[in-house]
């Protein structure tokens, strides 16, 4: 099954595009963070039109702007995505299927971490009002002999 997008490379693109791009988009599993995660991306026009499940932040280690910034992770945090840095993490590889996104990383040193998986539409973000009434008719029809 393939998804409508299964990740948004952003660039640096900033608050003011952010509004632009944010007008055109559906939810996407995988968002790269805008801007390394500066305090002037990641607004919560362009998060509610993504709602992503696992989100991306490239950013160097020690960098001199202090990205990303904490206002930034928090905005992520708040919204139930899974935040990963290549500043803490190290590489990151993702792979995104009809269900879920998985996510490994490496760093010197530690070598890979096992794949993590995030499941899509289960809980957080993306479920919809709808979506949760409909799973809540079919679990008590499936109850019923």
């Amino acid at each position: 099954m393939l998804l409508a997008a299964g990740v948004l490379f952003t660039g640096d693109l900033e608050a003011s595009g952010e509004q632009d791009v944010a007008r055109g988009l559906d939810p996407v599993p995988v968002l790269k963070v805008p801007h390394h995660g500066s305090a002037t991306s990641s607004t919560s026009v362009l998060l509610e039109a993504t709602r992503p499940v696992v989100a991306v932040v490239s950013a160097g280690r020690r960098n001199l702007f202090g990205h990303p910034s904490p206002v930034v992770v928090e905005r992520y945090a708040r919204r139930t995505s899974r935040l990963y840095r290549t500043d803490r993490d190290g590489t990151i590889v993702t792979r995104v299927g009809s269900d879920a996104v998985e996510v490994r990383s490496w760093r010197p040193g530690w070598g890979w971490t096992p794949w993590v998986r995030h499941e899509l539409g289960v809980s957080g973000p993306r479920v919809r009002p709808h979506q949760k009434r409909r799973r809540a008719a079919h679990a008590k029809a499936s109850e019923t002999p």
